[in-house]
């Protein structure tokens, strides 16, 4: 693959390197891929993800309804302290929680945030409309 090429030729690799190569494996339809890149990414622990790969690991995660990795990734936003102050990140783990099955876990994510827009709140929406729980609507 010339991705990884180029990629694995970068010295040293930089988070936003990891930023691309993951976005661009969710772009492509690979969200597994996504998720794969981020456990390498791991291994350095110097790099922590930036709050717009956090976002895009909760889409992969949502789309393989993969519900560990997603807490993993919400345990690590709550470290950075980005849930209070990113409507885009909150509104991700809603739906990651939704989409998982887990609209519990939206539910406390939601009633945690410091800020609710029409994004939140149709995140948390759609998800009860999709789970035919038309009176939490």
């Amino acid at each position: 693959m010339p991705t990884a090429r180029v990629f694995n030729g970068l010295v040293p690799q930089k988070e936003v390197s990891w930023k691309f190569l993951i976005s661009g494996c969710l772009r492509q339809g690979r969200p597994l891929k996504a998720l794969a890149m981020y456990a390498e990414m791991q291994k350095d622990v110097s790099i922590c993800p930036c709050k717009h790969t956090f976002v895009t690991l909760l889409k992969a995660c949502a789309k393989t309804k993969n519900l560990r990795t997603g807490s993993e990734v919400h345990a690590k936003i709550e470290r950075t302290g980005w849930i209070d102050r990113d409507v885009f990140i909150g509104s991700s783990l809603i739906d990651m929680y939704a989409k998982c099955g887990r609209l519990d876990k939206a539910q406390k994510v939601f009633d945690k945030l410091l800020l609710w827009n029409v994004i939140t709140w149709n995140a948390l929406m759609a998800r009860y409309a999709q789970h035919d729980l038309g009176h939490e609507v």
